[in-house]
């Protein structure tokens, strides 16, 4: 591995932790009476997903996963449910049908 490799790997990997500590802080903070620290790490938390062109939302219902590639490119639908542990690569969506007269309506969820 050469060295722009290896230092790709660094940021892709301290953006998914800085993310996910934030995303922590952020469910964390979203019931108190002052909303300030909520938006405060929710904004840091879009400044990722934004830097990776991912789409992860701050929900209870979407743990901590293993993502070997970083961030990058990952895009999760809001309705999704995703179990601890499971391992997503980039490039990556999980989405949701909601359409009307669909026979399988609804969003996924992966468990370990």
């Amino acid at each position: 591995m050469n060295f722009i490799e290896s230092l790709a790997r660094k940021i892709f990997r301290d953006q998914t932790n800085i993310f996910w500590k934030n995303r922590n802080k952020c469910l964390k903070h979203e019931e108190d009476k002052f909303k300030l620290l909520y938006y405060v790490y929710l904004y840091k938390c879009k400044k990722v997903n934004r830097k990776l062109n991912s789409g992860i939302p701050i929900s209870k219902n979407i743990n901590k996963f293993i993502a070997p590639h970083g961030l990058s490119g990952i895009y999760v639908s809001k309705d999704a449910k995703i179990g601890s542990g499971c391992v997503i690569f980039h490039q990556v969506t999980i989405g949701s049908n909601n359409l009307e007269d669909s026979k399988s309506r609804g969003a996924p969820v992966i468990r370990k």
